[in-house]
């Protein structure tokens, strides 16, 4: 029997069943969890009219609006399924293309769709309800149409890349990595593709940049965007190698360490991706960690974009152990399942606090009870959760600043005033007495007090 042909057999095959089970992790159980506080504000404004969107991202979020946008015809009935589905759908769509691309190259390109359908990065932002999947989508795309204009330019190409830098700018701000990542991809290179290419990139970046700027300096005025701190070394490491550890930062070092060998074997092993992987993923997610250290930029999930580059370099880092004798594929394979396999149950399970806390306010308010939140930035986990009006209302001797509240259904205030605070900002209400007769319940972010008239 011809070995190579066997050899190429089994690898189609183990491409063919990674792809599956990366198919399963995203779908399984997707509307089990609770949505993260991040997930429901991400429902409330995608459920926003498309004409007051623009708007509410202004004065709420520092985000473009693409991913709104999508999510905006499935997200009216509170489902979490639905708030997340086309996230799921984006993330199958970014794992097809890997394995597109992907299929011909034997067990290289067994390793890329199998660490594209396991690393825990991939999985949980290919689930979450955020702009996140899509950027992972466009990272793949990026790199594919990257080695298939250095390999032989097509005049499609062009086309192509024009469209991914309006969807990368429209999708997030982190985008722009990406999109500068490709315009550094000629290199220093003066004939008239490379050019051509540079102009397909830098035409549609100026068009998305002079119709959101407006838009953008308003949303750096709010203030939303304000909680990253600024990166120190051990910080950085931890952020940058938590594509590949994710929940487990303590491994970043180690899983660092592993990028850059096999970013180095990718390129001693084929130049042309080598060099799609130092533009697209290395140059910057180190530009966008240095540039952490002065501007709150750097944390993980702000690498989306170019995450597709860890897995290529692991990918050729186990392709590399694996030509060799002796007990290195062994090592190498316990170094990636250590490194991949502790996050993936979280991943595909992970539930905010603000899960547990919304259950308990729910099952215990009844019409007529006044719900308080603290602080009032949170408020979009009542609005989606609980149906709670978009601006809140008035609750008499209550309302406070910094404090969200709304009374429950149709009726009147009747003197019953739940209060749930993060512990970001605790809050008790004046003139008012704890409950009788009613247990605190234990949380971990959040507490959930009653109070009543005395």
């Amino acid at each position: 029997m011809d070995r190579g042909r066997t050899d190429g057999s089994g690898a189609r095959l183990a491409t063919g069943l990674a792809l599956a089970v990366g198919v399963v992790l995203r779908w399984i159980d997707l509307g089990g969890s609770a949505p993260s506080a991040d997930e429901q504000f991400t429902g409330v404004l995608a459920r926003s009219p498309l004409s007051a969107l623009v708007g509410r991202l202004v004065d709420q979020d520092v985000h473009p609006p693409l991913d709104y946008v999508l999510r905006h015809p499935v997200v009216h009935d509170g489902s979490t399924l639905w708030l997340r589905a086309p996230s799921a759908v984006l993330s199958c769509g970014a794992l097809l293309l890997v394995w597109r691309w992907a299929r011909t190259q034997g067990w290289f390109g067994t390793w890329v769709v199998l660490l594209t359908a396991v690393l825990p990065f991939f999985v949980f932002y290919g689930r979450m309800a955020r702009m996140y999947a899509l950027l992972l989508l466009c990272g793949v795309a990026a790199f594919v149409l990257a080695v298939g204009w250095l390999r032989a330019p097509r005049r499609w190409h062009l086309a192509a890349v024009g469209a991914l830098v309006l969807v990368a700018a429209a999708a997030d701000n982190t985008g722009w990595s990406l999109i500068a990542g490709l315009a550094l991809l000629p290199g220093r290179r003066r004939d008239p593709e490379a050019w051509r290419w540079r102009a397909a990139i830098v035409v549609p970046a100026v068009v998305w940049a002079a119709a959101w700027s407006p838009s953008l300096a308003g949303q750096l005025g709010n203030g939303t965007g304000q909680w990253i701190a600024l990166a120190d070394p051990q910080q950085a490491v931890a952020e940058v190698g938590r594509v590949v550890v994710l929940f487990y930062p303590d491994g970043a070092p180690v899983a660092l360490l592993a990028v850059a060998v096999g970013g180095w074997s990718l390129h001693r092993r084929d130049p042309v991706l080598g060099w799609a992987w130092l533009s697209l993923c290395a140059i910057p997610v180190l530009a966008t960690a240095a540039l952490g250290f002065v501007a709150p930029v750097l944390v993980a999930r702000s690498l989306a974009a170019s995450a597709f580059g860890y897995v290529i370099a692991l990918a050729a880092l186990a392709e590399e152990s694996r030509r060799r004798a002796g007990l290195w594929p062994v090592v190498v394979a316990v170094l990636l399942a250590a490194m991949v396999l502790p996050s993936l149950v979280p991943a595909v399970r992970y539930e905010e606090e603000s899960g547990p806390a919304v259950r308990a306010l729910a099952a215990s308010v009844s019409p007529g009870d006044a719900v308080a939140l603290s602080p009032d930035f949170l408020s979009h986990v009542l609005v989606w959760s609980l149906g709670a009006p978009i601006d809140g209302e008035p609750v008499p001797g209550v309302t406070a600043d910094g404090v969200f509240t709304y009374v429950v259904g149709d009726r009147a205030w009747e003197g019953r005033l739940w209060v749930l605070s993060h512990e970001l900002r605790a809050w008790r209400p004046p003139g008012l007495v704890p409950c009788e007769e009613w247990s605190r319940p234990s949380l971990e972010a959040y507490a959930l007090d009653c109070f009543a008239r005395p």
